[in-house]
């Protein structure tokens, strides 16, 4: 994809792709501490986050498309990193109160 089709919205109101793949850094993010969390509290109440807002606030649109797509293949490589190293009795413990439903 080119520089100029990245940034080109599909429809009014819609993301561009670039706006696209910056929420999916936001997710990446915001799940990078969940995932950490999870390991240590004997919940899974976390808090969502405003996607719409932390996509404007970072102004994905004006940054580079490939730095974009390599910032996102990176997180989610260290998050395979993170994941393959929680102990299984950690990934298969019973949580009863979680706010997954809500955050999702």
């Amino acid at each position: 994809m080119t520089e100029a089709q990245s940034e080109e919205r599909r429809a009014p109101g819609k993301w561009s792709p670039k706006e696209i793949v910056g929420h999916l850094i936001d997710s990446a993010a915001n799940n990078h501490q969940r995932f950490v969390r999870a390991q240590f509290q004997d919940n899974l109440i976390f808090t969502g986050y405003e996607q719409q807002m932390w996509v404007s606030a970072q102004h994905y649109g004006e940054a580079s498309w490939p730095s974009l797509v390599s910032l996102w293949k990176m997180y989610n490589l260290h998050l395979l990193h993170l994941i393959s190293h929680i102990p299984v009795h950690r990934l298969t413990r019973l949580q009863q109160e979680h706010s997954l439903h809500r955050i999702a």
